[in-house]
C-alpha cells in the first residue's frame, strides 16, 4: 500500500507540474521562428514571436497589482491542490481501514478539516475581493472586473 501512494503522489506532481503546458496545443507552429527575429513585420525577440504564435500575450510591466494578484493565485492555486492531497489521502485511509474505527474516524476527521479549511480560504478570498473591489470604485478605479 505503502508503495501505491508513493507511485501515486509521484504521479500526481507530475502531472500537476505539466498541466499549464497543456494549454500550449499547438507547439509545433509556435516554436517555428525565422533567424532574422522579425514578427508581424517589426523587430522583436524570439521569445514574444513564440509567445505570439503559441496565443499568448507578453507582458512587458510588471506593477504591483499584477505581482500582488499573480502571487495571491499562485497560493490559493497550491491550497486547492493541499486540499486534494487531503481528500485522497483521507479516502485511501478509509478505504484501506479495514473495520478499524481509529482509522475511520482519523479519516472522516481530516474531510472535516479539510472542507472547513477551504471554506475558510474560499471565503477569505471572497471577503477581500468584495473589499478591494469596493475601495477600487470608490477612488475612481477600475475594479478588478472591468
Amino acid at each position: 500500500m505503502e508503495k501505491f501512494l508513493k507511485i501515486s503522489f509521484i504521479s500526481s506532481f507530475i502531472f500537476l507540474a505539466f498541466l499549464p503546458a497543456a494549454h500550449a496545443y499547438n507547439l509545433g507552429d509556435a516554436f517555428l521562428v525565422d533567424d532574422t527575429h522579425v514578427c508581424a513585420g517589426e523587430y522583436r525577440d524570439s521569445l514574444d514571436c513564440v509567445a505570439d504564435r503559441a496565443n499568448y500575450q507578453a507582458v512587458n510591466e510588471a506593477t504591483p497589482e499584477t505581482i500582488i494578484s499573480n502571487i495571491i493565485t499562485g497560493f490559493l492555486s497550491v491550497l486547492g491542490v493541499v486540499f486534494m492531497v487531503f481528500m485522497v489521502y483521507a479516502g485511501v485511509l478509509w478505504l484501506t481501514a479495514g473495520g478499524d474505527e481509529k482509522k475511520v474516524d482519523k479519516a472522516k476527521n481530516i474531510i472535516k478539516q479539510s472542507i472547513i479549511g477551504i471554506i475558510i480560504v474560499v471565503a477569505a478570498y471572497a471577503i477581500s475581493y468584495f473589499v478591494l473591489s469596493s475601495l477600487m470604485s470608490s477612488t475612481g478605479k477600475i475594479g478588478p472586473t472591468g
